[in-house]
């Protein structure tokens, strides 16, 4: 099993379940949430390798979330 984890954050609830669905079949840890407060949540817990977001989410801008990881990880290498 591929022990590297993927994060999904899609609030439409079908297209998540089948990316999750589909990445979990290939053997891998997939985290799958629906808004950026579960995914900031998730993200204290797992360091996943590959981030999978919608840009529109019903709390905010995927964007936005992106901002604040790429500045964490820049924080992290400093």
């Amino acid at each position: 099993m591929n022990s590297e984890q993927i994060m999904i954050v899609e609030d439409d609830n079908e297209l998540n379940r089948g990316l999750c669905t589909a990445y979990r079949s290939e053997g891998r840890n997939v985290i799958c949430v629906s808004t950026i407060s579960e995914a900031r949540d998730q993200l204290l817990l797992f360091k996943p390798a590959l981030i999978l977001m919608d840009i529109n989410l019903p709390d905010g801008s995927g964007l936005d979330l992106l901002g604040e990881v790429k500045r964490k990880i820049r924080r992290s290498l400093s």
